[in-house]
């Protein structure tokens, strides 16, 4: 529709024609963020993608994620509280900070202006167990069996411009690990937790 406006006349008016290139380039971006979230969940789901095992510093992966979010943050006006222990594990350093930047993207998306997303990590028997808790509007009993499902449409998991990928390959990358990711609600009004439970111990790597 943008290109046919364009094609019908729109081009002649300059402040008109920027506003449709501007969708235009939008929609091609968000496209190709959707066919290369398509294939990597493929490859994962097929179990084609090598996942690498190497020792895995969590506060220095953590920390990654943070800085990588600093401006998606400051954008939403959403502050961070990290509390990460120091936990080495076994594992791909550049899968497992896909999956956080995930998690993560999620939590900034749902937070309510002005609040902070909470980051905690810490050894729980032969696990580690990483929590990102944001202060949003929760998650609905009806939406909590579906959040980690492609392409769900439920407005707190996925509303806005994302794929409706993001916590799906979050959570394929997380059990290829041999761990699980879980959600709960804090209540209406008062944010969600997302729980990733990672082995400590080195594992075959699919």
């Amino acid at each position: 529709m943008t290109l046919e406006a364009l094609t019908n006349g729109a081009a002649e008016e300059p402040e008109l024609r920027d506003r449709f290139i501007q969708t235009a380039q939008d929609e091609t971006k968000r496209l190709s963020r959707l066919i290369h979230d398509l294939l990597d969940l493929g490859r994962l789901e097929a179990g084609i993608t090598a996942l690498e095992q190497q020792t895995v510093k969590l506060k220095s992966l953590i920390n990654r994620a943070v800085q990588a979010m600093e401006t998606r943050m400051k954008s939403s006006s959403v502050g961070i509280h990290i509390d990460v222990a120091d936990i080495e594990l076994q594992g791909d350093p550049e899968r497992l900070l896909q999956a956080f930047l995930n998690v993560l993207d999620n939590a900034i998306k749902f937070s309510a202006p002005n609040s902070k997303v909470f980051i905690s990590a810490y050894k729980e028997g032969s696990q580690a167990v990483v929590k990102f808790s944001d202060r949003g509007l929760g998650i609905t009993d009806s939406d909590m069996p579906h959040i980690f499902e492609q392409f769900y449409t439920a407005d707190r998991s996925r509303k806005g411009s994302g794929t409706g990928l993001g916590l799906a390959i979050a959570r394929r990358i997380v059990e290829a690990h041999g761990g699980s990711i879980t959600a709960t609600s804090n209540g209406t009004g008062k944010g969600a937790t997302l729980t990733i439970c990672l082995p400590l111990e080195s594992r075959s790597l699919v």
